[in-house]
Formats: structure tokens, sequence, C-alpha cells
């Protein structure tokens, strides 16, 4: 119960931060299978990125946008994270002008 508010919260919080953004697409709810960090950057496995609004040529990881500041990036890593911990499905909001090298560019997330 106490992990699930915790990433409310910090999903909330990054979703409010981050809605501004324009040009958009909310993906489907899935399960995510694998996270990579490195350092200030964030790769999310298993999601359903089909639809592929930006026309990103790898379809299999999305990044969180590296366009993002450090304080903005760092609430989506941990929000991505912890619904990987949980085993929380989750739908999150890709550019859909933008490719973060050739994957689709993570700026917000849903939690369930």
């Amino acid at each position: 119960m106490r992990k699930g508010i915790i990433a409310t919260i910090m999903v909330g919080a990054a979703t409010i931060s981050l809605s501004a953004l324009a040009g958009s697409y909310t993906t489907n709810w899935s399960f995510i299978t694998q996270v990579e960090s490195y350092g200030d950057d964030f790769h999310v496995v298993g999601l359903d990125l089909a639809p592929n609004p930006g026309g990103c040529s790898n379809t299999t990881v999305a990044k969180v946008d590296y366009r993002q500041t450090s304080a903005q990036k760092e609430k989506l890593s941990r929000a991505l994270s912890s619904a990987f911990l949980a085993g929380r499905q989750v739908r999150v909001k890709l550019q859909s002008d933008y490719c973060e090298g050739n994957n689709p560019a993570i700026y917000g997330v849903y939690v369930r």
C-alpha cells in the first residue's frame, strides 16, 4: 500500500510538471519488463510502442526525453522504476514529433 501511494505521488508530480509539452501520444496500458539506468539516461523495455507516433526506427526500447531538466528526468525515472518494482501497469506519454536517438521519447507516465 505504501509503495502504491509513493508511486502515485511521484507519477502525479511527473505528469503535472511535464504536461505542458506539445506533440504527445499516450500508449496502451502495459507492464515494464526491464529498466536500464545510465546515470542521467533511463531506458524502458516491454511497453507497447507499435503506434510509434514519432516514426522512430527502434521501438523495442523507449527512453526518457533527454531534453528534460535533471529534476524532471529524475521524477520520471523514479516513477517508472517504482512501477517496474511493484509490477504495476503503466501508460507513457511519448513525443509525437521527436525521437530520442532512434527511440520513442517518454515525457510523462501514468501508473495503475
